[in-house]
């Protein structure tokens, strides 16, 4: 492949904004990438800058996942805390109550939506450290 601009000049790296071929007279080395001199400087910048954004999104979203799905486990527990001791407490006096039943099936409900957001958190790819060009 041959420069872009220097057709008669091989290309050495692509622009990260337009992947034009560039020779080394009309590349500009950038962290994390190479732009057109004097044309693709400032998008590659932004390039750059949205990728560590995107990049802190992720790991917020995995940490939140995170919480999410341990606070729903543990909300269940509780509610299948209650249910059990909710029977224990009013089978003997009230034989048809329903609370020991909601309070069990809103634990169930809720230790399950604890286990699949915990779940979700694996499938969230963690990001990678920015990397730099020597």
């Amino acid at each position: 492949m041959n420069c872009f601009t220097h057709r008669d000049r091989p290309a050495i790296g692509l622009c990260k904004s337009c992947g034009k071929g560039l020779c080394g007279d009309c590349l500009k080395e950038l962290p994390n990438g190479l732009a057109c001199k004097g044309a693709c400087e400032d998008r590659v910048q932004m390039i750059n800058r949205m990728i560590e954004r995107n990049s802190q999104v992720v790991s917020a979203v995995r940490r939140q996942s995170r919480n999410y799905g341990t606070f729903m486990l543990l909300t269940g527990v509780g509610f299948l805390i209650f249910a059990f001791l909710a029977y224990n407490e009013f089978h003997s006096r009230f034989p048809h109550s329903s609370l020991p039943c909601f309070l069990g099936v809103m634990g169930l409900l809720f230790s399950v939506l604890g286990i699949l957001g915990l779940s979700r958190k694996s499938q969230i790819p963690k990001p990678d450290e920015p990397k730099s060009q020597a």
